[in-house]
């Protein structure tokens, strides 16, 4: 029998779809304001690097909508999650880890591909003059934060 979400997972998976859909308004409300040419790469700095049309911009939220499909589907067929050691999938105490990890794993990369997206916007729109400094960093430390968490969680459920 499955285990239950729980109201913070509940809360995060609906963050995350919010997130999805919140890119590709952005993206709709602002489509008549975009210049023909659009930031489409970011270097070290945070500063674009790299032009596109302005339908480039349409790329990011159909990969985002694509992630989160693909993540969603791992939370329900979790042998598709890739574990680099033996463990008891069938156990509910790992398949609600798994679950949990994949939760915040999807709203991590929401978040990440919303701030992306809103600071292509900005840069397109002469609102701002690229993501900055601390995307790179924060984005790091946010993806791996959670798999280094729930690996412990993992490894510590082993038999």
């Amino acid at each position: 029998m499955a285990v239950p979400r729980s109201r913070a997972q509940w809360f995060f998976e609906c963050l995350s779809l919010l997130l999805v859909i919140f890119m590709f308004a952005m993206v709709s409300a602002h489509w008549s304001q975009f210049p023909e040419r659009v930031p489409a790469h970011f270097g070290i700095s945070g500063k674009p690097n790299g032009w596109h049309g302005k339908s480039f911009l349409l790329i990011l939220p159909c990969v985002a909508a694509l992630v989160w499909l693909v993540m969603t589907i791992a939370q329900r067929y979790q042998r598709l999650i890739n574990i680099p050691f033996t463990i008891d999938r069938d156990s509910p105490e790992v398949q609600s880890v798994l679950r949990s990890m994949m939760t915040a794993e999807k709203t991590t990369i929401a978040v990440l591909f919303a701030w992306l997206m809103q600071g292509m916007v900005r840069t397109a729109l002469g609102r701002a003059e690229g993501l900055g400094q601390g995307f790179l960093p924060l984005a790091l430390v946010l993806i791996f934060a959670p798999l280094i968490l729930y690996s412990v969680k993992l490894l510590r459920l082993r038999k």
